[in-house]
């Protein structure tokens, strides 16, 4: 049986009072309808029969997602009247103490007596709660990639947050750097804000004054006093590798690539001016960016380059499930989505045998944690070549081609589907596969590795 408040009361005494507080509140379930999420309020309701009474989500006050984010920041802000109370109990048991000390033990036993119903109260009023339908399988789908784009970040050893960036041209007395930053150490922690209670476990990043907390419906941002909840599907999201000279403690997980000098000259060696010319580390690190048209801008700095594209990776996910829901309330065009899987019923085998060779052609072009354009280009060719009743455009076809499973499974399921054609066609998807290593100039060892993996499974010789 699953407990519908863990993560409150993770925090909370599991008393009696407790218990009725988490009860008796008021609160918001979130529901997944075909128009995408609603909010639907539950109210208090005075039975005059003694009975107490709930209704089904479906029979719940249907709120706006805004109403829901204004509640949830006004109770943020309510002020902490528990810590006021027992601040102002402890000042007068001193001021008592300085009288008689029995007046200071008298004065805490008389604050006691009300202590525990004021702070039951005063987290009542304070907390808001969330509750997601889990046992829908579309929220679960959702609730997984939101606890992945956490769960990313937080497999890397270190995360900055870089706040600040500027150019600069004296990259001689700057080993050679021609970007400034700077930057500050933080972490991908599980758990909600204080003052959120929800049945699921989230992710959260704190970011400078802010934290962000990935819930399957929302980012939610909080700095404090404000808090913004920004869908999925207005976020824009950039990660890749990125060099980083390091003059502090070397991350354990993370790549070193080169060498350089605090001081370098023109030809890249030391200058031989200043004495204490140390040597540094250049090293590979992830990069990842998450902005919106609203203005949010946060950049993080992961010590492996598969947190941060892992992290980017759900965010995409989430945001292109979140872009093929119906608009509500509106009259604007909708964004389609091209959906990579599963394979409609009763498709063509042109549209199968193309669907599963784009799935290993999307395996071996992802070999070096990014897709190029001439990659894109060429598995398109080879799409169409197999299915000449394709009609996409280049742009929907790359939506298509970057959605693509890449997990074991799916490549398992691809690579039986290309041996069960036989030897010939074997032999034809392998040479595709090199090509598409070479379409950009260069075959890396990974793409190399991955080409020779498949090789093994579809049982075809390795070009």
């Amino acid at each position: 049986m699953r407990w519908p408040f863990r993560s409150f009361f993770h925090e909370c005494p599991k008393d009696a009072d407790s218990l009725r507080l988490a009860a008796g509140s008021v609160g918001t379930f979130v529901v997944l309808g075909s128009g995408g999420f609603e909010y639907r309020e539950k109210r208090q309701d005075s039975a005059a029969d003694g009975f107490i009474r709930t209704a089904s989500t479906y029979e719940l006050e249907q709120r706006a997602p805004e109403a829901v984010v204004h509640d949830i920041e006004e109770r943020l802000r309510r002020p902490n009247v528990f810590a006021w109370y027992a601040g102002g109990s402890a000042l007068l048991a001193f001021w008592a103490a300085s009288l008689h000390p029995v007046y200071s033990i008298l004065c805490f036993v008389l604050a006691a007596v009300p202590a525990r119903r004021i702070y039951v109260w005063n987290r009542a009023r304070r907390t808001t709660f969330l509750f997601y339908n889990i046992e829908d399988p579309g929220i679960t789908e959702r609730l997984a990639l939101a606890a992945h784009a956490g769960r990313s970040l937080s497999m890397a050893t270190r995360i900055w947050h870089i706040y600040y960036a500027v150019a600069t041209s004296d990259w001689k007395r700057n080993a050679g750097a021609s970007t400034l930053i700077r930057r500050t150490p933080t972490r991908s922690v599980s758990g909600s804000l204080p003052q959120i209670a929800l049945n699921i476990e989230p992710w959260c990043v704190p970011v400078g004054p802010q934290r962000l907390l990935f819930l399957p419906d929302r980012l939610f941002v909080w700095d404090g006093r404000k808090l913004v909840g920004l869908p999925y599907s207005e976020l824009a999201v950039r990660a890749g590798p990125t060099r980083f000279i390091e003059d502090s403690a070397l991350p354990r997980d993370a790549r070193q690539v080169g060498t350089t000098w605090r001081y370098v000259n023109k030809s890249g060696g030391p200058d031989r001016r200043y004495s204490n010319n140390a040597q540094l580390p250049v090293m590979e690190y992830g990069e990842l960016e998450i902005s919106s048209a609203s203005g949010l801008r946060v950049v993080l700095q992961a010590s492996t380059v598969e947190a941060a594209v892992g992290t980017a990776q759900a965010i995409g996910g989430l945001s292109r499930n979140q872009a093929s829901w119906p608009a509500m309330h509106t009259e604007e065009p909708v964004r389609r989505r091209v959906t990579p899987e599963p394979v409609p019923a009763g498709a063509s085998p042109e549209v199968v045998r193309a669907h599963n060779v784009a799935i290993l052609l999307r395996y071996v072009s992802s070999a070096d944690r990014r897709i190029t354009p001439e990659e894109i280009a060429f598995a398109r060719d080879v799409f169409v070549s197999l299915n000449p009743s394709h009609t996409a455009d280049t742009a929907e076809f790359e939506m298509y081609f970057r959605a693509l499973p890449g997990d074991a499974s799916s490549v398992d399921a691809a690579s039986a589907f290309v041996r069960s054609l036989g030897a010939e066609h074997s032999s034809w998807v392998m040479e595709k596969l090199v090509q598409l290593s070479w379409v950009d100039g260069r075959a890396t060892p990974k793409e190399a590795e991955r080409i020779a993996e498949i090789g093994r499974r579809i049982q075809a010789p390795t070009m």
